[in-house]
């Protein structure tokens, strides 16, 4: 289970640097942005937003699959990944575990900028 927790822990680390750095931003404290992150620290950190993809930003498309707007949402993607990660790990191995990962987040950006790609204020992630 390597590669699961590998995963987990990239998706918390970068969780919590966007939260430290929204928090800088704002009031020095990163308490006010813990439950929410605003778009333009998602957009900061390389979330999928069509006008800049279409300007050719197209590394958002695979670093948005890392990460998350809210506390319950790195804490349920966290979650889901734990138990279906571990059982990918075990039958296929965590280089497949990685690879689907990336592939299939990959997917999941594309579809995601063609259907927002003239939206400015349209961010996806995780």
């Amino acid at each position: 289970s390597r590669a699961t927790l590998l995963l987990a822990g990239v998706y918390l680390g970068i969780f919590l640097a966007m939260v430290w750095y929204q928090g800088n931003l704002v009031s020095g404290t990163a308490i006010i942005s813990f439950w929410s992150l605003s778009i333009d620290t998602l957009i900061d950190f390389g979330a999928v937003q069509g006008t800049l993809i279409a300007e050719g930003e197209y590394w958002r498309l695979v670093t948005a699959t890392l990460l998350h707007g809210s506390v319950p949402h790195v804490i349920l993607n966290t979650f889901a990944l734990y138990q279906l990660g571990r059982i990918i790990e075990d039958w296929y191995g965590g280089s497949v575990l990685v690879f689907l990962h990336l592939v299939l987040g990959l997917a999941g950006s594309v579809v995601s900028f063609w259907f927002h790609r003239l939206m400015p204020r349209v961010v996806q992630v995780g």
